[in-house]
């Protein structure tokens, strides 16, 4: 697997998250929701990565295809391509493939939902959640000064 007709993993890997960071986006179960809803609720694990031309989509299938993941059948979303991969084997999969060449703001952000790096991960709590607990909320209101804001 180090090595395949379009480069090495590590430049594979390297191609696949710019173009995650770019406009991918990773999709997954609200885990209370399914356990509270049960068979109802069908949600699943899912990757989406953007191409914009067919050029771009063949060599984005072949990425995928050189590092053993499976797309699947590509749908339009205005006038780009978008490619989903499903199955929550394969998106830890992906997600340990781009992991290290993410930067660090991008990863936070776009795989806070992946369930090798934990759900809903961040380290600070919400607004409403700092409130509950007593403390003043980190998030600052619009208006700093005492005196009314003037509209014009």
């Amino acid at each position: 697997m180090t090595k395949s007709a379009t480069g090495s993993t590590a430049q594979i890997g390297r191609k696949l998250a710019e173009m995650f960071a770019k406009n991918g986006c990773l999709r997954a179960p609200d885990l209370k929701r399914r356990k509270s809803e049960g068979g109802e609720y069908h949600a699943g694990y899912e990757i989406r990565l953007v191409a914009d031309d067919k050029q771009a989509l063949k060599e984005l299938r072949s990425m995928l295809a050189s590092v053993n993941l499976k797309p699947g059948r590509e749908f339009k979303k205005g006038k780009r391509l978008v490619v989903p991969v499903y199955g929550k084997d394969q998106v830890l999969e992906f997600t340990k493939l781009i992991r290290p060449y993410l930067p660090r703001p991008v990863a936070a952000r776009k795989l806070k939902k992946c369930p090798a790096y934990g759900f809903y991960g961040s380290r600070r709590p919400a607004q409403g959640v700092a409130r509950a607990r007593g403390r003043p909320s980190r998030i600052r209101s619009y208006q700093t000064t005492s005196r009314p804001r003037r509209w014009s």
